[in-house]
C-alpha cells in the first residue's frame, strides 16, 4: 500500500531521529598506550600492548586509551565497553600486519557481505558493547593491496573483463548456500585457507558507537560496517581505499545512524546501506532505520548514496540532505538497487538539496535488476522515494529508474530537479501508483513528457501498426498520436491521420511511415518504417515475420544470408538499430578494418560505447560469434546502464558451469530481458556460433526494448 510520502517524510521527522542520536558517554580517565610496551617504530608488533591498554581501561571502567606520535604495527584490535582509541596527532599511525593469517586476525562471530559466520576478526572490532569510539587525527592504514588481501579475490568490473582466478569464490559461493540452507551459524567457520577478507571496522550488536576525525586507507573489504547497532554517528573522517569491495560506510540492521560531514573516495560505494541477505536477512526480519547522511563529500566511487542490495530485512525512513558529488569517476551518486533473490523493501527516502558537479554514468540509478536480478522467487518493492532540489551536469543517464513488471515503484516523486549535459535524459521503466514529476529538466527540456515511443504489428500492407508512448509521472491517457508518410525516410512528410492505430493500405508500400506522440507542445518522434508490399512477410514463419519487420525499421537490407552470423553483419546491424553518426574514431585503431572504410567509424562508435571489443587490436570481422559473447553484445546494446551492477557467480542455466565467468551474468540478463533464449532443456548452449535467425530475434527484441524513437534526435524535430 502506497501512503503519502509528505506523512512520513519531513523535516519534523528528521529532527526527531537526530535528538535521539548522541555520542557515546565516556569517563575522562586516559592510559597512554606507551605506558603498555606500545613501541611505535612500524617494525615491532604492538598488538599486546595496545589491547592491554583497552583491556586495563575497560576494567577501571573505561576512558581514553591514546595513541601518541609513531607508526604502530599491530594485528586486529577489539574495542570494549566505555573505551575510545584515540589517535592522538596526525603522525599517530596504526599500521595493519601484512601478515594474513589467523595469529593476527583470529577467528570470531562477525558479518560476512551480510551473512552471520566466523571468520577473520576485523581490523577494528567490537562485539556487544556499549560506549565505544574510536576518534583522533590519526590514521590507520589497513596495508591492503594488489598483493595484500585484495588479490584473494577478482572483480569483473565491465563487460570486456579478462579472466582470473578468484580465491575467495569457492568460499563466497559456500556461506550464500549455507545462507539459503539455514546452517547454523556456528558451523559456518571459515579464517585460513578460505580467502575470505576481514572488514576495516565492523561493530556487532553495539550502542552509542562514535566514529569520528580519523583517516581510513588501503581496506582489505568494507571500511565501516556496524552491525545490528543502534545509535552510531560517524563523522568528519576520511575514507580512502580503491581495492574490490572497498566500500565506505555500510550500515546493516541499525538504528538511528548520522553519517556527517566526510570525505569518501571508495573503490566500491561510498555509503551502503544494508540489512540482511536472502534467508538469513528475510529470518531476522531487522531493517535498516531512521538514517541520516548530511554534508559529505564524494570523489570516486560504485555509488555516493546508495541503498541496497543486501537488503532482505527492509530498509526505511533514510534522509540525506546537503551533499556535494564531484568525480568523473563516480558511477552513481545516487543508488537503489535490488533482486528478486534477496527481496525486501527500500521505503521512505527523502534525498534532498545534492549537488553533483561530475558523475560517470546515471545522477539517480535505481534497479530491481541487480546482480541475481529476476532469477528469484522473493519480489523488492520500493516506494515513497522522493528526490528534491538536485542539481547535476554530466553523465549517461539523468535519471535511470526501473521496477520490475510485477513490482512497479510506488509513491515515487521527483522535483526541482535540473539536470544538464546528459547524453540519455531518463530512463523509467514500471513505474505504478503515487508517482509525481514536478518542476524537472533535463537538458533544457521540461518533464514529465513522452520518453518512449513503441510501434507494434506488422509492417506490411493489408495490416496495421500501434503506437504505444510512454509519459512518466503522468495519464498516459493525455497522449495524442498523429501519422505521417513520405517518400524517403529522412525527407518531407505529410500527415495521414490521428490516433493509436494505423491501417496500412496499398498506397502507403514502398514509402517511409512515423509517428509523432504529443503531450501538449512537447513531442516524441519515431524512427521512419519502411512498408513491405502486401504477403511479403510469411505470418507461418516467425523468421520471416522477424526479417520483415527489422527490414522496415531499417536495421537489415535484406531478409536471407548464411546461416552463421559474423562479427561485421552484428555490427553493421547494432549501427543501423542505432542510428550511430559516422564520427571521428576519437583514438580507436582498428588494426584490421581499413580506415577509409565507410564502417570504419561507425565499428569505432561500437567499441567506445562498449557495444563491441576489439581482440588484441583486431575486430575480426570474418570470424562468427558465440552465444555467450553475443549475450553480451545484446546487453551493452540494449541502451540501459548496469555497469557496476555486480555479478552473478552460479549460472542457473543446465549447461552453466561450462560459461566463462566473464559471459555468465551478461548471458543470464539476456535470457531475463527475453534477448536470448534457452533450449527446451534449459541450455543456453555458450560455445555455439549464433545463428541467424536467433542474431534477428536477439536485435527485434533489443529494439522492442529501446523503443521506437528516433535515434538522432531523442526529443523530436518538427515535420516539414
Amino acid at each position: 500500500m502506497t501512503t503519502n510520502p509528505s506523512a512520513v517524510l519531513s523535516v519534523e521527522e528528521e529532527q526527531k531521529i537526530l535528538a535521539r542520536i548522541h555520542d557515546p558517554r565516556i569517563p575522562s580517565a586516559e592510559v597512554n598506550v606507551r605506558d603498555f610496551g606500545a613501541v611505535g617504530d612500524g617494525v615491532t608488533l604492538d598488538t599486546q600492548a595496545i589491547q592491554r591498554a583497552i583491556a586495563h581501561l575497560h576494567r577501571q571502567g573505561g576512558g581514553r586509551v591514546v595513541v601518541p606520535a609513531g607508526r604502530y604495527l599491530t594485528g586486529s584490535l577489539a574495542l570494549l565497553s566505555n573505551i575510545n582509541l584515540h589517535l592522538d596527532s596526525p603522525q599517530s599511525v596504526l599500521l595493519f600486519t601484512t601478515e594474513t593469517t589467523e595469529a593476527h586476525y583470529p577467528l570470531a562471530f562477525g558479518h560476512w557481505e551480510c551473512s552471520p559466520l566466523w571468520n577473520y576478526r576485523a581490523l577494528i572490532y567490537a562485539c556487544d558493547a556499549q560506549n565505544i569510539a574510536l576518534t583522533g587525527r590519526g590514521v590507520l592504514d589497513g596495508q591492503a593491496s594488489d598483493s595484500v588481501w585484495w588479490h584473494w579475490t577478482h572483480q569483473i568490473e565491465h563487460a570486456w573483463s579478462t579472466s582470473a582466478r578468484n580465491l575467495q569464490r569457492p568460499a563466497s559461493l559456500r556461506l550464500r548456500e549455507m545462507n539459503l540452507n539455514g546452517v547454523p551459524v556456528a558451523e559456518r567457520r571459515f579464517g585460513d585457507g578460505h580467502y575470505l577478507r576481514p572488514m576495516f571496522i565492523q561493530t556487532l550488536r553495539c550502542e552509542n558507537v562514535l566514529l569520528e576525525g580519523v583517516t581510513l586507507r588501503n581496506s582489505p573489504m568494507w571500511q565501516v560496517n556496524p552491525v545490528l547497532c543502534r545509535n552510531v554517528t560517524v563523522r568528519r573522517m576520511t575514507l580512502r581505499s580503491h581495492g574490490h569491495n572497498n566500500d565506505g560506510v555500510d550500515p546493516e540492521s541499525c538504528c538511528d545512524v548520522l553519517i556527517e560531514d566526510n570525505l569518501f573516495d571508495s573503490g566500491d560505494d561510498c555509503i551502503a546501506i544494508k540489512s540482511g541477505r536472502d534467508r538469513d536477512g528475510r529470518e531476522a526480519n531487522i531493517p535498516c532505520e531512521n538514517i541520516i547522511i548530511r554534508h559529505n563529500r564524494f570523489a570516486d566511487g560504485h555509488g555516493g548514496i546508495a541503498l541496497g542490495s543486501e537488503m532482505s530485512g527492509g530498509i526505511r525512513n533514510v534522509f540525506a540532505v546537503g551533499n556535494e558529488f564531484d568525480s568523473p569517476a563516480l558511477t552513481y551518486p545516487l543508488r537503489l538497487k535490488a533482486n528478486a533473490l534477496r527481496g525486501g523493501v527500500i521505503e521512505n527516502v527523502w534525498l534532498r538539496h545534492s549537488r553533483v558537479k561530475r558523475v560517470r554514468d546515471a545522477v539517480v540509478h535505481a534497479t530491481m535488476n541487480y546482480a541475481e536480478g529476476v532469477y528469484g522467487s522473493h519480489l523488492p518493492r520500493f516506494r515513497n522515494i522522493v528526490v528534491e532540489d538536485l542539481e547535476a551536469s554530466g553523465g549517461e543517464y539523468g535519471l535511470f529508474i526501473e521496477g520490475l513488471a510485477q513490482s512497479p515503484i510506488e509513491g515515487l516523486v521527483l522535483k526541482d530537479i535540473r539536470i544538464t549535459d546528459v547524453e540519455h535524459p531518463l530512463h523509467a521503466a514500471h513505474w505504478g501508483s503515487g508517482v509525481k514529476v514536478e518542476n524537472v529538466t533535463i537538458n533544457g527540456l521540461a518533464y514529465p513528457r513522452p520518453v518512449q515511443l513503441f510501434i507494434r504489428g506488422l509492417p506490411q500492407v493489408g495490416d496495421y501498426l500501434r503506437a504505444i508512448a510512454q509519459l512518466p509521472g503522468n495519464d498516459d491517457a493525455v497522449l495524442r498520436y498523429s501519422w505521417w508518410l513520405g517518400k524517403t525516410a529522412e525527407g518531407p512528410m505529410t500527415p495521414l491521420g490521428e490516433g493509436d492505430i494505423l491501417a496500412l493500405t496499398p498506397t502507403m508500400a514502398g514509402r517511409f511511415v512515423r509517428c509523432r506522440v504529443n503531450h501538449g507542445e512537447m513531442s516524441l518522434l519515431s524512427k521512419p518504417w519502411l512498408i513491405q508490399p502486401e504477403g511479403s512477410i510469411d505470418l507461418a514463419s516467425s523468421h520471416s515475420v522477424n526479417a520483415g519487420i527489422l527490414c522496415a525499421r531499417g536495421v537489415i537490407e535484406e531478409k536471407g544470408g548464411a546461416e552463421c552470423i559474423t562479427r561485421f553483419e552484428l555490427a553493421q546491424m547494432i549501427i543501423r538499430l542505432w542510428g550511430l553518426q559516422y564520427q571521428p574514431s576519437n583514438g580507436v585503431v582498428i588494426q584490421d578494418i581499413a580506415p577509409d572504410s565507410v564502417w570504419y567509424p561507425g565499428i569505432a562508435a561500437l567499441i567506445q560505447r562498449g557495444m563491441m571489443a576489439l581482440v588484441q587490436g583486431k575486430f575480426l570481422p570474418d570470424r562468427p560469434m558465440r552465444r555467450e559473447e553475443a549475450a553480451t553484445v545484446a546487453m551493452m546494446s540494449c541502451g540501459v546502464s548496469y555497469r557496476n551492477a555486480s555479478t552473478m557467480l552460479q549460472s542457473t542455466f543446465t549447461d552453466g558451469r561450462i560459461l566463462r565467468d566473464i559471459y555468465l551474468t551478461n548471458a543470464q540478463r539476456a535470457v531475463a530481458f527475453g534477448f536470448m533464449r534457452c533450449d527446451e532443456e534449459g541450455r543456453f548452449r555458450p560455445r555455439r556460433y549464433l545463428r541467424r535467425h536467433e542474431a534477428l530475434e536477439m536485435l527485434l527484441a533489443i529494439g522492442h526494448f529501446m523503443g521506437d524513437q528516433d535515434a538522432q534526435q531523442r526529443q523530436v524535430k518538427p515535420l516539414r
